[in-house]
């Protein structure tokens, strides 16, 4: 036996120990075979996807644990298939200098299969997806920040960790950084509050200005928060002086974070600003196919009309789509059913958005709300879709959109499409625009009260 192999034997004889029985002869028992070490990761190969997703779920980060009480140097465990041995050539650039650095910070985890590989492409996240590769590829170079927006469960996190993964996957030595921007201010609280004080802080600058590449999700946190703002200013262009790459998501584009610097929005734009769109059908069911590798272990089991059932219920949302469909063959699992169109909603019965409302109950219920709003304001409803700018039909037409995302959670596009087919980022600086209002001027929360009540 080689060393790698050596190795990975003692790794799983350490879980043994740890692991039920029954799971590990039916995970681990086969797991012999090492593909190749190269670059500090070990390649194991597995014999089909969904063992592959169970390990990297559940027993990946724990083997690296275990592996890196073993050796001298960083080493990790990557699980591949044998289909994709072929694929795996080349990923690696040369390098006769490997460093033996070890890492003065432990990597917050990146889930590991948000990964290049697992990010189904369609229409409405192509060019994210290709600049996000660029970046992996080259990071430092000319893109920085990236900043990655769109509303939630469409895949920013994802796009975001993928080239975390890249990164890492061509120098394990790389520090990748990923946070939250609500952890950062967590974080940024509890070192200047805790007795040393000043000298605290220092290892909240120190941890987060190692970064190689800092990726901080959800960049919208931080609007409203001065203070947080002014030490991210600090970190931003610390990394950003020193050529480390920096991508951000949002659930909106940087000029409408109305409550952020100027000086962040700018820094924002320095770089480039991607869109993630909603999924259109085909890419809502090509996700649906490849999840569901991970899920069953022979796909063809489950008719593809199902697939388009589910798809046709979850339009919005790709976290959504992807539960649901973890809900409907897990359901299917316990009860030994088929995996049917006939038991999608027996199965998705609880989630199913808005109780299962018809799209056209829903039109409905938004052009309710849009004459009540009109009626109110004294004005008509072709107006609130009409491109005017003047004060009363502009207030009006803000008011409609936060009242139509407050009662019934309608999506950001969908409001849009009933006001003249306005962009998302439109309706969410109306929506933004009355939440201020309504902690400022007591007229606007009356306007809001009244029509509450017309509209109950």
């Amino acid at each position: 036996m080689d060393e790698s192999t050596n190795l990975l034997q003692t790794v799983l004889d350490n879980l043994k120990t740890e692991v039920k029985d029954d799971a590990y002869s039916e995970l681990f028992a086969d797991l012999s075979k090492v593909h190749k070490t190269e670059r500090g990761f070990i390649f194991v190969v597995v014999k089909n996807a969904l063992i592959k997703f169970r390990l990297e779920q559940f027993y990946l980060n724990r083997m690296n644990e275990i592996l890196n009480t073993l050796t001298d140097t960083k080493m990790m465990f990557k699980f591949i298939l044998e289909e994709e041995i072929d694929q795996s050539k080349g990923v690696f650039k040369d390098d006769p200098q490997e460093t033996k650095r070890m890492r003065e910070i432990s990597l917050r985890p990146l889930k590991p299969e948000y990964t290049f590989n697992n990010f189904v492409i369609g229409t409405s996240n192509r060019f994210a997806a290709s600049q996000a590769l660029q970046i992996a590829e080259s990071p430092y170079a000319v893109l920085n920040p990236l900043y990655i927006f769109g509303e939630v469960g469409l895949g920013k996190t994802h796009l975001m960790t993928a080239i975390g993964h890249f990164v890492l996957d061509n120098d394990i030595n790389k520090n990748i950084v990923y946070t939250t921007a609500q952890q950062f201010t967590e974080d940024y609280f509890y070192y200047t509050n805790i007795p040393k004080g000043k000298a605290e802080i220092e290892t909240f600058y120190n941890y987060y200005r190692s970064a190689d590449v800092l990726l901080v999700d959800d960049i919208q946190f931080l609007d409203g928060k001065a203070s947080t703002q002014e030490e991210f200013f600090k970190v931003f262009d610390y990394l950003h002086s020193h050529n480390k790459q920096i991508v951000l998501t949002s659930d909106r584009p940087a000029k409408s974070l109305k409550n952020m610097m100027s000086r962040l929005v700018t820094r924002f734009s320095w770089g480039l600003a991607v869109e993630i769109g909603a999924p259109d059908d085909a890419l809502r069911l090509g996700i649906l196919k490849k999840k569901l590798k991970s899920f069953v272990s022979n796909p063809e089991l489950v008719e593809e009309d199902a697939l388009n059932e589910i798809s046709s219920i979850f339009t919005v949302n790709i976290r959504e789509l992807e539960g649901a469909l973890k809900r409907f063959i897990s359901y299917c699992v316990s009860f030994d059913l088929p995996f049917n169109k006939e038991n999608v909603k027996v199965a998705l019965d609880g989630i199913l958005p808005d109780d299962n409302k018809s799209e056209a109950s829903d039109d409905a219920e938004i052009e309710k709300i849009k004459g009540i709003v009109a009626k109110y304001f004294g004005i008509s409803t072709s107006d609130l879709s009409s491109s005017s700018r003047k004060n009363k039909i502009a207030y009006a037409r803000h008011v409609f959109v936060y009242l139509v995302k407050t009662k019934h959670d309608t999506p950001l596009t969908s409001i849009g499409k009933a006001l003249g087919n306005r962009d998302h980022a439109t309706i969410a600086h109306s929506f933004q625009k009355i939440k201020d209002l309504l902690t400022s001027n007591p007229l606007t929360k009356q306007d809001i009260d009244n029509l509450t009540k017309l509209i109950d």
